[in-house]
């Protein structure tokens, strides 16, 4: 009876002094490229919900087991995981996560998605297209270059103003006139004939709903987004 007494308290004493071993591990987290201190830098037990954030000077202090895994992440940084392994002290130098960027097409006011991204139709007509038709009206050459643009003009006079449908009619009663909007600016329709067709760089047509997103409401009816052209340097000068 006194030898299982004994083998019991024994037992007792070994798993007090297992759940007890907690230490207080320290330390200061730093950068490779400067070597400056990073504040904010998130210090998480794995598999836990415990951790704190360094302070401005990058130090932490953190309560843990000493069988505990520390997790070092940070943004633009890439995420470090060090074992405390009975240690009390643990320095980090976090390294810069640097990640190529993808090509990007420019879908309005200077916003910018990635291409494998762009939601909706986008057609883009270049300035040479343009250039090929000899119209005065620059809605006019767009004739047969988009899917679903249709441009209609009442009159054979030149300076007479056209009407554009982008997949129809939208509205019995309300406005069917797409938006304009040159190089960010929207503008009337009838601007388009006091310029010159030959300084327009580029003719985007949007006409899903992702113009709507962009530009809210008044692109219902799709956007005709203008690009113009602007002066390049001359290289090969005297």
């Amino acid at each position: 009876m006194k030898k299982i007494l004994f083998l019991f308290t024994l037992l007792v004493l070994t798993s007090s002094l297992a759940i007890g071993q907690v230490r207080q591990v320290s330390g200061t987290v730093t950068s490779q490229d400067d070597g400056l201190p990073i504040p904010g830098v998130s210090v998480s037990v794995k598999g836990t919900t415990i951790g704190v954030l360094t302070d401005e000077n990058g130090k932490y202090v953190l309560s843990v087991n000493e069988n505990a895994v520390l997790v070092f992440s940070f943004v633009g940084m890439k995420g470090q995981e060090i074992a405390v392994a009975g240690k009390e002290s643990i320095d980090v130098i976090m390294l810069s996560d640097l990640q190529k960027l993808e090509e990007i097409v420019v879908v309005g006011y200077g916003t910018g998605k990635k291409v494998g991204t762009v939601v909706g139709s986008l057609t883009q007509v270049s300035s040479n297209t343009v250039a090929e038709k000899p119209v005065a009206n620059v809605m006019d050459a767009l004739q047969g270059k988009v899917a679903g643009l249709s441009v209609f003009t009442s009159s054979g006079e030149p300076t007479a103003v056209s009407s554009i449908r982008l997949h129809g009619s939208g509205s019995l009663a309300g406005s069917t006139t797409p938006l304009y909007v040159l190089d960010g600016i929207p503008i009337d329709q009838g601007t388009l004939l006091s310029l010159n067709a030959n300084d327009y760089e580029t003719v985007s047509i949007l006409k899903d709903a992702s113009a709507t997103s962009i530009y809210g409401t008044r692109a219902a009816n799709g956007v005709v987004y203008i690009t113009t052209k602007r002066g390049t340097l001359d290289t090969k000068g005297k």
